[in-house]
């Protein structure tokens, strides 16, 4: 895991797990990698992508806009970069293919534009507002909260989730033994297009390289 407090989690389940465990402060893609290394092999390979319940939950992070907070997002908080510096730094046209390519927002430019206008914005209730006020009345009234795609997609770029992405079912795959099960949960279609192309090339022996 990336996040650091997820230390204190794993050290509950640890103490009941009846077998040996190990706690990997890395992504998926890296500490599989640095398994490899150490000449581990595994006969199950789980990955589940995106955000953890632990995450939304601590209110004063920045992921969730249902609760007002600093503009953070950031999965480890040791990196200096967060969502605040995407929020009040980005360009708007920088902004707003971030917020296609990662949210799939279809008013991305508007969104763009908004937040810009509306800077500096420093709490994400100050940044759902602009959102939701950015986005055409029809359109807030379906698919779930409006600013939901927005703070995905801010959140992916500050943690650069899908930078790394394509190394964690290659090794994913090279850490299993035959025989073995490799299996990848993903949330976004950014995350599920990439995840379905390494598996697909390696089922087919074509290169991604």
């Amino acid at each position: 895991d990336r996040d650091p407090s997820a230390q204190r989690h794993f050290d509950d389940f640890a103490a009941a797990a009846p077998c040996a465990t190990r706690l990997v402060g890395a992504s998926f893609a890296d500490a599989l990698g640095d398994l490899l290394v150490a000449g581990l092999r595994a006969d199950i390979v789980y990955a589940d992508l995106g955000l953890s319940s632990m995450q939304v939950d601590t209110w004063e992070r920045g992921f969730s806009y249902s609760y007002d907070a600093p503009l953070d997002m950031r999965m480890d908080q040791t990196q200096p970069w967060s969502a605040a510096d995407v929020v009040n730094g980005y360009p708007a046209d920088q902004l707003a293919r971030v917020l296609q390519q990662y949210g799939d927002e279809r008013f991305a430019r508007r969104i763009a534009a908004a937040i810009v206008a509306a800077r500096p914005i420093e709490s994400t209730a100050t940044l759902a507002e602009v959102v939701v006020s950015a986005i055409p009345a029809p359109a807030r009234r379906t698919g779930g909260h409006p600013a939901k795609r927005t703070f995905q997609a801010i959140r992916i770029e500050v943690n650069g989730e899908l930078d790394a992405l394509p190394a964690a079912p290659d090794a994913a795959i090279e850490h299993t033994v035959p025989g073995g099960r490799s299996a990848v949960l993903s949330y976004h279609s950014g995350e599920d297009r990439i995840v379905k192309d390494r598996m697909r090339s390696a089922a087919t022996g074509d290169c991604l390289c």
